[in-house]
């Protein structure tokens, strides 16, 4: 499918233009090293924890809170898991007891490392689409992308999160964003002017329902496609990434 009568392209953040995982992965070992263990056996231990699993649990919930509250607070709710996985993780408490240790942990959230296509496909796409977020962050979600977009170096024309758009329950947000950047009739053909970007497939349903064209980005840490039905009928466009959907939408063949 041709993206030719799109305007705006609207992007999910986390997962899709910055890599929690490996970010989130990165920080919680470094913060063993720094914030070691007393027990140099416990903490020879804690270094080899699975600290992959530590983060997509730390994610995935952290994810489930804010999209069924929107009226959490994205900080708070961070710190509140972070602490409850380091209650269940054994010995690790006993290590990491500093406020500072989990203040700086907890902030991670704004300090995400974009994946490595992000910068120079969102810089191509400019060219074409008018740019920026759409994200279900809970309060403070506004704040947060800022940060991670000066943090991250992206290069967003707006930014939007469902606490500014007073808009976080079910799909009323994709309408209320596309309000915002003026497209008209949201609910009948204004809205095949926007495109959500995601790798999450239930995001990208929610968006066709809402008259949306539909973007699917492959990342290690989204969705997998259905193997035997394929591509869903609701994802308009499937890519490996943001240079690849620079291509996609600037008609040029795929290397």
């Amino acid at each position: 499918m041709s993206l030719a009568h799109v305007d705006v392209l609207f992007f999910e953040v986390c997962g899709t233009v910055v890599d929690w995982q490996s970010t989130i992965t990165s920080e919680l070992k470094s913060t063993m090293k720094g914030a070691p263990h007393e027990d140099a056996k416990v903490q020879a231990q804690l270094l080899n924890h699975d600290w992959n699993a530590f983060a997509r649990r730390w994610h995935d919930e952290r994810r489930t809170q804010l999209e069924a509250n929107p009226q959490l607070d994205t900080d708070q709710v961070s710190r509140s898991i972070l602490e409850s996985l380091i209650e269940s993780t054994p010995h690790l408490s006993e290590a990491w007891r500093d406020d500072f240790v989990l203040t700086n942990l907890s902030f991670i959230w704004h300090q995400l490392h974009p994946y490595p296509d992000s910068h120079s496909g969102l810089l191509e796409l400019r060219r074409q689409f008018k740019v920026g977020t759409l994200t279900r962050e809970g309060r403070g979600g506004m704040a947060l992308n800022v940060n991670l977009a000066k943090y991250a170096d992206l290069s967003w024309d707006f930014v939007l999160a469902t606490d500014v758009l007073n808009e976080g329950e079910g799909d009323q947000y994709l309408v209320r964003a596309m309000e915002v950047l003026g497209i008209d009739d949201p609910k009948g053909q204004g809205a095949r002017r926007a495109a959500l970007v995601s790798s999450r497939l239930s995001i990208l349903e929610g968006a066709k329902r809402r008259g949306m064209s539909t973007v699917f980005v492959r990342r290690e840490t989204g969705d997998p496609l259905p193997e035997k039905e394929g591509r869903p009928a609701y994802v308009d466009v499937v890519v490996d990434g943001l240079e690849e959907l620079a291509q996609v939408a600037g008609g040029l063949p795929m290397a």
